[in-house]
């Protein structure tokens, strides 16, 4: 039998004051609805950034899309842990998420041992995409699912219209293509998928391809930066500690502005989307080339290669 001298109950000694903010996920821009992905914690003595752990819930939610959305959390941990190491806590207003629908709540305050301890409590008790047990899987380890984004390549047609272009004009430039889109191509032995998927890789330039539409923009835009985000993990795959020589490009199709079809505010939606995509580009040094048709896009691979087979024989 417990005597009632002998419990003992936390002291709130031991406690700090601290502050956290959730960080949420926004899917639609015109719907309420939203996720905490992630919470940011801190205290006078240091600042932790954890993401929620429930991957099999966000594959649940969003399906095919699970992907980009696991993509877009782990940037914004990133963001989040980056800024938090240069500038402190004092301007989280100021961090820029590369993808859209991510954000910061209002900050709170609360008690803790350390903000680690801060941190773990709250998003235990406030996020539906969070589980508190160790046989979750986690974002932060190195493997990635990728059938969502591996449909999303597989239902674009354009990579492989580009192949068929190439192939027909210079054939010598079509090994450049990945085993992927020439298995599309071909229907030939299905390869094992890619972890960093890259459409093209030639001599002189490397590249991936995505058709943009107007409608779902915001999907569509976040998978051509999951895109562009593969590019520059090439690049820095491949160049260790000198530059790369080739130019790293995301190209994007988009129909023709005397398309009849197209309205001027689907013009205009393209438009922004291609603006948006740039901005995005210039920060990790990966250019943004947009072409309305197939053949344009053809010539543009054709004549880079050929540039950098002159600039050799020079």
């Amino acid at each position: 039998m417990i005597e009632p001298g002998e419990i003992r109950f936390p002291s709130r000694d031991r406690l700090s004051v601290g502050k956290w903010r959730p960080i949420f996920f926004r899917p639609h821009p015109d719907s309420p609805e939203q996720f905490i992905i992630g919470l940011v914690a801190w205290n006078g003595e240091a600042a932790v950034t954890l993401p929620a752990n429930a991957t099999r819930k966000l594959k649940c939610l969003f399906g095919e899309s699970s992907e980009t959305v696991l993509l877009a959390q782990k940037a914004a941990i990133t963001s989040v842990r980056d800024h938090l190491n240069l500038a402190g806590v004092q301007s989280l207003e100021e961090i820029k998420f590369g993808f859209s629908g991510i954000c910061l709540g209002d900050e709170r305050v609360g008690e803790a041992k350390d903000a680690r301890a801060l941190a773990t409590y709250w998003l235990n008790r406030i996020s539906s995409l969070h589980v508190n047990t160790p046989e979750v899987d986690t974002v932060e380890g190195d493997d990635e699912p990728t059938d969502g984004f591996g449909a999303r390549i597989s239902n674009d047609r354009l990579p492989v219209l580009v192949y068929h272009a190439i192939e027909k004009d210079e054939p010598n430039l079509a090994d450049f293509f990945s085993s992927e889109i020439r298995y599309r191509a071909k229907r030939a032995p299905k390869p094992p998928p890619q972890k960093i998927f890259i459409g093209f890789a030639g001599d002189g330039l490397v590249a991936n391809f995505a058709t943009l539409r107007p409608s779902r923009s915001r999907v569509m835009v976040d998978h051509v930066k999951r895109l562009m985000w593969d590019l520059a993990r090439y690049r820095d795959n491949e160049q260790g500690l000198l530059p790369s020589e080739r130019k790293f490009e995301m190209v994007v199709y988009r129909r023709p502005v005397d398309d009849p079809e197209l309205t001027l505010a689907q013009d205009d939606q393209l438009q922004e989307m291609i603006f948006d995509l740039g901005e995005q580009g210039a920060k990790e040094d990966i250019g943004v080339q947009s072409r309305d048709s197939v053949e344009g896009i053809a010539k543009f691979l054709q004549r880079s290669e050929m540039r950098t087979m002159v600039s050799r024989r020079a």
